[in-house]
């Protein structure tokens, strides 16, 4: 039993690799927000005949919590097109970096609005982090290379999604994972379509000839979910370590990103902020 638990573990470290390796090729050729939108749709409509049954349920909810919904699928539009950006703008080597303060925006505001409690491994975890982005910000020729514009728009990116996961944290015990997924795909698309429509012939044309990029997105997307989603029910290593563990893949993405985009440049820093932050990460998420 516990070989499968590991098996399981193994390939949703592999999946969020794949997905995070394909959606930096993707925004090479996409912009930010056709992918997002796209991807979310197609996602939706494979997911929709599984949950279909579920969907009564939701519109049955008090008309706070259907406002709270909402709330958290704009803010996860806004997360997924901001940080698609920043992802398109910033090497990756130095994304999976900055990409962790996320997790000190989400300690920052669990404990200012969800009372949560500071502990030893929450703050060290922080501390390494916040190391780790000054030792990328804080280099003069990463700077020189990328500019600090990308830098700054990478580090409110992760604002973004921490408010995303603050409202995730608050609303996703209230229907199942594979339903609140769902609902997290399709209220951003609905919310995002006037934009669509007002530039319809514009995506339309990138969707006929990207259309297998779109697709493979897809597959990846829907792949590291399900892999999350299967961490829930291992029935031999805890939720609490097992969802830490699965953020060892920024490493690894860190490391092929370096031979897939030529990404070569200081790599030793780079690799070196990666482990460091994904440390601080993996620490706060175990508090």
């Amino acid at each position: 039993m516990l070989t499968g638990s590991i098996s399981l573990l193994l390939l949703a470290i592999i999946a969020r690799t794949a997905y995070g390796l394909y959606g930096k090729y993707a925004l090479n050729k996409l912009d930010s927000f056709s992918l997002y939108f796209f991807t979310n749709s197609f996602v939706a409509l494979a997911v929709f005949p599984f949950i279909y049954k579920s969907v009564p349920s939701f519109f049955s909810l008090p008309i706070f919590l259907i406002l709270a919904f909402i709330l958290a699928g704009i803010a996860q539009a806004a997360s997924g097109i901001v940080s698609n950006y920043a992802l398109k703008n910033v090497p990756m080597t130095i994304y999976t970096t900055l990409s962790q303060f996320q997790v000190v925006w989400v300690v920052v505001f669990g404990i200012i609005f969800l009372s949560e409690k500071v502990t030893i491994l929450s703050t060290f975890g922080t501390l390494l982090i916040i190391f780790s982005t000054i030792l990328i910000s804080g280099s003069t020729q990463i700077r020189k290379d990328i500019g600090l514009k990308p830098i700054l728009i990478c580090i409110i990116s992760t604002l973004v999604s921490a408010a995303a996961i603050l409202l995730d944290k608050v609303l996703v015990g209230t229907f199942n994972q594979l339903f609140y997924f769902f609902l997290m795909l399709l209220i951003p698309v609905i919310f995002l379509l006037p934009h669509y429509v007002r530039k319809y012939n514009f995506y339309n044309k990138q969707v006929k000839e990207n259309l297998k990029v779109y697709f493979i997105s897809s597959i990846f997307l829907a792949s590291s979910y399900y892999s999350l989603l299967s961490l829930y029910s291992l029935p031999d290593i805890p939720l609490s370590v097992a969802y830490p563990i699965r953020s060892t893949s920024s490493i690894f993405i860190a490391i092929l990103a370096v031979y897939i985009f030529n990404e070569n440049k200081n790599i030793k820093r780079k690799i070196f902020a990666t482990v460091i932050a994904v440390i601080g990460a993996i620490l706060v998420k175990l508090a």
